[in-house]
């Protein structure tokens, strides 16, 4: 997931997400995340990327932004996807995301040098 934010500061740095996950057996955990400040190589990226676990879905998307002290509330996200929120929008936007697998050589032949 990506966020942009308005009138807090546009990377989204220190906003706190809240993902409450449903799996197969029922159970609901909440995993926290918080938007930190990048290093090099991708060591804190911007970009989050939220393992679910095998067979989650998840219930609940909720974000609090750090300058406004706003709350976004999404339902029913849908899992594998890579999503832009930004700050005060009623909906999320999907973007498209080519996946890349490790090992691939026909997408590393493509890639120019």
């Amino acid at each position: 997931m990506r966020l942009v934010g308005t009138r807090s500061n546009r990377a989204a740095i220190g906003a706190k997400i809240e993902v409450k996950v449903q799996d197969s057996a029922g159970a609901v955990r909440s995993i926290w995340r918080t938007v930190g400040e990048t290093s090099s190589f991708g060591g804190n990226p911007l970009e989050l990327h939220i393992g679910l676990g095998a067979e989650a879905h998840i219930q609940s998307l909720d974000i609090w932004w750090p300058a406004t002290d706003s709350r976004q509330h999404f339902a029913n996200v849908a899992v594998n996807q890579f999503i832009e929120i930004k700050e005060f929008a009623d909906a999320y936007t999907k973007l498209d995301r080519k996946p890349m697998r490790m090992g691939d050589t026909a997408a590393a032949a493509s890639v120019k040098r």
